[in-house]
């Protein structure tokens, strides 16, 4: 079982993981740590968070994997997308029939200025992620970088390997928003703000794992 959680401070800034309680507003948004760490202990094989609209540092706790803040996923218009706003990224794990998380790979992502994300070659979320997980936990997740070489896709969804015509596919994948925009999902944002547009996005054909937050 993934637990995922809503919880921190928003903030450009709020990249750390704090060791109590944060708040905000006037208002408790409790520990971060306390209630991951209370899911893992009843039973749950990785905590997956967002809520602070940047990505946070990964811990393993117990031989369990938290991901405290996997950033902002997808949006139109409603968040920032500057600095550290725009950096994101898509988090694929793997756990075993008894539970156990074996593995957890990261994609880079950033946020173009409409909010639609797409891959950064140069891998700035994870090193960001990476450095995170050092500074705030005495126990990091190792997190690993998304080997994408054997599932590239060509525009036209077929194996990069088995795809003979696709050319500068790195210039592509580059420039390609993960998110396709069209005219009903602004719509339908509009009329369903709280409407969370997170499990059906496609990518060349391929189904992708998904991020954070959206809007």
């Amino acid at each position: 079982m993934a637990v995922l959680m809503h919880v921190g401070v928003a903030g450009a800034d709020k990249t750390h993981t704090p060791k109590g309680a944060e708040s905000a507003f006037g208002e408790s948004r409790g520990s971060a740590r306390k209630f991951a760490h209370a899911m893992i202990d009843a039973g749950a094989s990785a905590v997956l968070g967002s809520g602070p609209h940047v990505v946070r540092g990964a811990e393993r706790y117990k031989g369990r994997l938290i991901a405290y803040s996997l950033g902002d996923f997808a949006d139109w218009g409603n968040f920032k997308t500057t600095g550290t706003y725009g950096l994101s990224g898509l988090l694929t794990i793997r756990i075993n029939g008894d539970g156990e998380t074996l593995g957890g790979r990261w994609t880079s992502l950033q946020l173009d200025s409409d909010g639609a994300p797409y891959v950064d070659d140069t891998g700035e979320s994870l090193t960001l992620v990476r450095a995170l997980s050092r500074a705030d936990f005495k126990s990091p997740w190792p997190m690993r970088e998304t080997v994408r070489s054997a599932r590239e896709v060509s525009p036209q969804g077929r194996a990069a390997r088995d795809d003979p015509q696709a050319s500068d596919l790195r210039e592509w994948r580059r420039k390609t928003p993960i998110v396709t925009k069209n005219t009903a999902a602004p719509a339908l944002l509009t009329k369903r703000p709280g409407l969370r547009l997170c499990t059906q996005w496609r990518r060349g054909g391929i189904r992708t794992p998904v991020g954070g937050d959206t809007s």
